[in-house]
């Protein structure tokens, strides 16, 4: 009897973030030993980094991080970039958990975007 493979789905390579096209860039060892972070965000370029040899759950924390850094600035959001980064960082990690335990509750919530699930 054989094994049920499941594929994983790619890994992407845009997001559409509000009103904008960000690209994510996934980069290898020598840009993480060279920069020091897991992952970046530069709203000037549109672009989000992320280092491509993360564990899964980081992985997942950091993408959710770098997408929040883009949200807070389109939004409009302004202030310290030392508050931003605390906002940014237990937010991202507290969503990242709360979708992980509740995969669900975010499968309907998906559903309801995209016009079913009521």
């Amino acid at each position: 009897m054989q094994t049920p493979t499941t594929s994983k789905p790619p890994r992407p390579v845009a997001i559409r973030i509000i009103n904008l096209d960000y690209d994510i860039l996934w980069r290898n060892r020598v840009w993480y030993e060279d920069t020091k972070c897991f992952g970046r965000c530069d709203n000037n370029e549109q672009e989000i980094e992320i280092y491509e040899d993360l564990k899964p759950s980081k992985m997942a924390d950091t993408f959710l991080h770098e997408v929040m850094h883009a949200v807070y600035c389109n939004m409009g959001l302004t202030g310290k970039r030392r508050r931003e980064e605390t906002v940014v960082n237990q937010l991202a990690t507290g969503l990242t958990n709360v979708w992980r335990d509740n995969p669900a509750v975010f499968a309907w919530w998906a559903a309801l975007l995209s016009g079913g699930g009521r």
